[in-house]
């Protein structure tokens, strides 16, 4: 049987199944390389297909994991804090609303 790899994490998210050893999954939201220029002025890094940022603006740790998307769509993934956030915008300002909105009021 052929599964497409969505229907598959989904099935072993419903299932309680890991679809990818553990090490995968950690290993794919470390920071390898620096980030580009685009995310310069966020301390970002690039992993295997995630951006890495800080969990502060302007620090050091690569507390946030990202997946970008066309004009200002995001997915932060802030493992600390057991949190996942998907954001659809028509604007790049995904970041700012991360820094200046999201983790203020979570703190």
């Amino acid at each position: 049987m052929r599964v497409a790899p969505l229907s598959a994490v989904i099935l072993g998210f419903a299932c309680r199944q890991p679809v990818a050893p553990a090490a995968a999954v950690r290993d794919s939201g470390a920071s390898y390389f620096p980030g580009s220029l685009l995310f310069a002025a966020f301390n970002s890094g690039y992993g295997y297909f995630w951006w890495t940022f800080p969990l502060h603006r302007g620090g050091t740790d690569a507390g946030v994991i990202a997946a970008s998307g066309s004009g200002g769509q995001w997915l932060f993934v802030i493992p600390s804090l057991d949190l996942v956030v998907a954001i659809a915008a028509q604007s790049g300002a995904g970041l700012d609303l991360l820094y200046d909105g999201l983790l203020p009021a979570l703190r």
